[in-house]
């Protein structure tokens, strides 16, 4: 009894789509972005709105410019103010002065578009998916040596997913 019904409920995660002889649910497929992770240093500073790239990218270790949810560390008032920031910088009417005060009032150093959004003619496109279409670009600061990577020291791979 309790084996059928975990078996029931819990099918879609055990039985691959080309076994499945009924349809069962399927759980939800998430894109990597290691693609991503492995141009952004921890702690930098990124700017998305991109759905999965806002509740995944944090969990490479950068930190996003607006969070995506409550963090008890920062007060409501500020996120809110945050995502704001984050929404004028992504509306395509956005200024330059008013995207490189963003920048410099959050320490931004990447921006992770989705396939729909421009990338601003300040930004240099580092990498992109092949699978979703976003792209990773690099904004404000310093410039860094990009020829290799952070983690390894070694040429990286060819920056698509």
């Amino acid at each position: 009894g309790a084996l059928t019904g975990l078996l029931t409920v819990h099918a879609g995660a055990l039985v691959p789509p080309a076994a499945d002889p009924v349809g069962f649910r399927q759980p939800p497929d998430w894109p990597s972005y290691d693609w991503a992770a492995r141009h952004v240093a921890p702690g930098e500073v990124v700017i998305t709105d991109g759905y999965y790239a806002v509740h995944a990218i944090a969990g490479y270790g950068p930190n996003l410019a607006a969070p995506a949810w409550p963090d008890a560390a920062l007060d409501e008032r500020e996120r809110l103010r945050r995502v704001a920031d984050v929404r004028a910088y992504l509306d395509p009417a956005s200024t330059r002065a008013l995207r490189d005060t963003v920048v410099r009032r959050y320490g931004v150093r990447w921006l992770l578009l989705t396939k729909y959004q421009r990338v601003p003619e300040e930004a240099v496109v580092v990498a992109w998916s092949r699978r979703t279409g976003e792209v990773l670009a690099r904004v404000g600061g310093e410039r860094r040596d990009y020829s290799t990577t952070i983690s390894t020291g070694m040429l990286p791979r060819v920056a698509l997913e």
